[in-house]
């Protein structure tokens, strides 16, 4: 019954992010700021990855008593290129998956 990759992929897998991650008392991160689709699995990673570094910047803003939008901002500045190099690789890989699929018969 599988005659195509898409016949063969059930669930819709797609990648996006948020146009801001900060705004004023407020930030996202990991799924909230920006979804992976399945492929390297490195969602997670990313999470991870984000947490960490508003860690780092959240433990500065409570040391200089500065939780401001500008403070904030600087999480999604340190990460929003390195997310959307990953979302952009695994566009195409997901691309070259289809490719690869072979249909016997």
């Amino acid at each position: 019954h599988i005659q195509s990759w898409k016949d063969f992929v059930n669930l819709r897998v797609q990648s996006c992010h948020c146009s801001t991650w900060v705004k004023e008392g407020l930030v996202i991160l990991g799924d909230a700021a920006h979804t992976m689709s399945p492929t390297g699995a490195i969602g997670v990673s990313a999470a991870l990855k984000d947490a960490d570094m508003l860690a780092e910047i959240l433990s500065e803003a409570y040391m200089y008593n500065d939780f401001s939008y500008i403070r904030l901002k600087e999480f999604e500045h340190r990460r929003r290129e390195e997310i959307e190099g990953q979302q952009a690789e695994q566009l195409k890989e997901e691309a070259a998956y289809e490719g690869n699929f072979y249909v016997f018969s």
